[in-house]
């Protein structure tokens, strides 16, 4: 591995380099890849979007929620428990009937990009060469869509809650985004945009969700993983990246 300002390389440089000379389609994960709430942020310690949402209206005081959240994060360490898994997040969605929208985000915005985020898409999306955007996370379907908004994405996937025409929640599911699918996603993914996975680079930063994902692409990047899992990824990632400003790509598009 080689180690530069804000980047490892686990592939050589010159590999990575000639690599995304090809790459037309780019993937994102959201929570801890583009987005990261602060440190200590409503008193959280680790911190993700549906963790900021249930602290928002108080779930994370109810006993029966904490108990099936538990037991969802729990079912979420086995890859093949999804029909579980998808059958607790019924529950949990039940619990947000009654629940008016613009209560439930306030304390999601503004977005907390992650530094020198938004000037990377502005960049590219200046840059001569046109790529395919998408964000694959199972973060809230409609945090993921202002996200999609702001930073001119092609094409989003997330966990999307029934919300009626008075933006209330209703309690029920309309999409369910696994933690483990996003392999899959992937896979539907390029299959229906005709892009190919060879040309795809993906960008995630969890060492077990985001593992598939990266493994699968034909480019991976891991951001920002935490020190203790770093070594986790030196056998699914190209690099990994501590700085969206010294992300490679920019170093192609700045020589055309």
């Amino acid at each position: 591995m080689k180690s530069e300002i804000g980047i490892i390389y686990i592939t050589p440089k010159k590999k990575v380099l000639r690599k995304l000379e090809e790459v037309d389609t780019m993937i994102f994960d959201l929570d801890d890849t583009l987005i990261k709430f602060p440190q200590g942020y409503l008193n959280l310690n680790s911190t993700f979007t549906w963790q900021v949402m249930q602290t928002t209206v108080g779930l994370n005081k109810n006993p029966k929620f904490i108990e099936l959240f538990t037991e969802y994060n729990e079912l979420a360490k086995f890859p093949d428990k999804e029909k579980e898994r998808k059958e607790i997040a019924k529950q949990l969605n039940s619990f947000w009937k009654g629940y008016k929208l613009k209560d439930v985000s306030k304390n999601l915005f503004p977005i907390p990009y992650l530094s020198h985020v938004k000037s990377f898409f502005e960049k590219i999306h200046n840059a001569k060469k046109k790529f395919f955007l998408a964000i694959i996370s199972s973060a809230p379907h409609f945090y993921i869509k202002s996200v999609v908004n702001e930073l001119r994405i092609n094409y989003f996937e997330g966990f999307e809650l029934e919300i009626n025409s008075e933006r209330i929640f209703t309690g029920k599911m309309k999409y369910y985004a696994d933690l483990y699918g996003k392999r899959k996603s992937l896979e539907k993914f390029c299959k229906t945009y005709s892009r190919n996975i060879e040309k795809t680079i993906y960008h995630g930063d969890h060492h077990i969700y985001d593992r598939a994902a990266l493994n699968y692409a034909g480019l991976s990047v891991a951001v920002n993983p935490k020190e203790e899992h770093r070594s986790e990824f030196i056998d699914v990632a190209d690099f990994i990246l501590y700085d969206w400003s010294e992300h490679p790509l920019l170093e192609i598009l700045n020589k055309k």
